[in-house]
């Protein structure tokens, strides 16, 4: 399934307060694209938005109809194996095949794991396995949270490997993170989230001293 562009045009989006305003963007497929700001500045709303798990509270935002997403927060109660997990998608999501499946669980390393209950792993590798499982369904975007949240270095890498493989097949990645080095070595685009606005800037530009003046 290929991603369709995701149109944003003057978006706004509040909770009790406005979070983030006239926010204008075209995201393409075979994009890589990060999210970046300080805590509480709205990147995860942002996702959400384009995840469609939020709506606009006025503007409008033409999206994909499901797309693969990864959050920060891990699962509570969850009596599912990792097994059933990877297989686990929405009823529009058609499972990859049984041998990408197992392509995946090698290449994440899940194979010690894969009877046990997602709720018995440690944070690490719950967080493999819900990484692991957006590559087990056909899905056209891929939208992640603090992607190398606990992953070790060699993990990062194969993670990364993985999600460049996907742009380069078709597929839409976005991400919010606050590794900048990590932004510029992967991603083609960037944006920052600053006092609810939404601006684009060079990828290479995120690790310049002038950069981090989001941060303050």
């Amino acid at each position: 399934m290929l991603p369709k562009p995701i149109i944003c045009k003057s978006v706004d989006f509040g909770y009790t307060h406005s979070v983030l305003h006239d926010v204008e963007f075209i995201l393409q497929p075979r994009e890589f694209i990060a999210i970046l700001g300080k805590n509480g500045c709205g990147k995860t709303t942002l996702l959400r938005l384009i995840s469609g798990i939020l709506r606009p509270t006025s503007g409008t935002l033409s999206t994909n109809p499901i797309v693969g997403w990864k959050g920060c927060d891990l699962p509570g109660y969850c009596p599912f194996s990792v097994d059933e997990i990877l297989r686990l998608h929405p009823a529009h999501i058609r499972p990859s095949s049984s041998s990408d499946i197992e392509r995946v669980i090698l290449r994440f390393k899940l194979a010690p794991l894969i009877s046990r209950a997602l709720e018995t792993l440690s944070s690490g590798e719950q967080h493999r396995v819900l990484l692991a499982r957006l590559f087990c369904g056909t899905y056209p975007a891929i939208v992640i949270d603090e992607p190398l949240t606990a992953l070790d270095p060699r993990q990062q890498e194969i993670l990364s490997e993985e999600l460049t493989t996907f742009t380069n097949t078709g597929g839409m990645v976005i991400v919010a993170s606050h590794d900048v080095h990590w932004v510029a070595s992967t991603c083609d685009r960037a944006f920052t989230v600053t006092n609810g606005a939404v601006a684009e800037i060079p990828v290479a530009d995120v690790i310049t001293p002038e950069f981090q003046h989001i941060y303050d």
